[in-house]
């Protein structure tokens, strides 16, 4: 985990032992997303299109490649890391639907970034993707993206009030994304079941 506050954001992910430049910038990511998104876009070329977030391609993407940019997508230099997994739990399947989306709800997080941090997205000449990140999450309850991860999210079974449990599956439909399990989510929530 780096720290915020004197170590700089990475400009490169290490695979095998070597550090390998990458764009940084937050719309490069945001458009890494849609990429893989795109079903428009064959799965075998979605590989070879990874090498673009490289500064430097290299000649041959290999898995370790592909991970690192997973990692880099995921901040994962941001997060606490477990010193231990238990090698014995369960591997734990969880297919919830998508609470955020960066094109769909791209006006609300454009109105936040302007209206709390006077940041201006579509201005900014460059914005780390891990600063983005960090700014995201941290958006305060009342903002339009929070509002709409938390109604996306909620549990409506955890919820005992009859009219609050009708006001929130109304707006839960009308903010709902779209979202299909792939085929390989339903073999697992299959294969989970049994």
């Amino acid at each position: 985990m780096i720290n915020l506050f004197y170590e700089p954001f990475p400009d490169f992910v290490t695979v095998n032992g070597r550090n390998c430049p990458v764009v940084t910038d937050f719309r490069e990511w945001i458009r890494l997303h849609d990429l893989l998104r795109d079903e428009n876009v064959p799965q075998r070329s979605k590989i070879f299109l990874l090498a673009e977030w490289f500064v430097n391609p290299p000649a041959l993407l290999a898995e370790a490649h592909i991970q690192a940019l997973t990692d880099f997508y995921l901040v994962k230099d941001l997060e606490l890391h477990k010193d231990e997994e238990d090698e014995n739990a369960e591997p734990e399947i969880n297919f919830k639907p998508p609470v955020f989306d960066w094109k769909i709800d791209s006006k609300y997080l454009i109105a936040d970034f302007r209206q709390f941090y006077q940041i201006n997205l579509l201005q900014i000449k460059y914005l780390h993707w891990f600063e983005f990140t960090a700014l995201f999450q941290a958006l305060p309850e009342e903002s339009q993206c929070q509002k709409r991860i938390y109604y996306r999210s909620v549990d409506l079974r955890q919820i005992k009030d009859k009219n609050e449990k009708k006001r929130i599956r109304k707006i839960k439909k009308s903010i709902a994304l779209p979202y299909e399990m792939s085929d390989e989510q339903i073999g697992a929530a299959l294969a989970a079941a049994l």
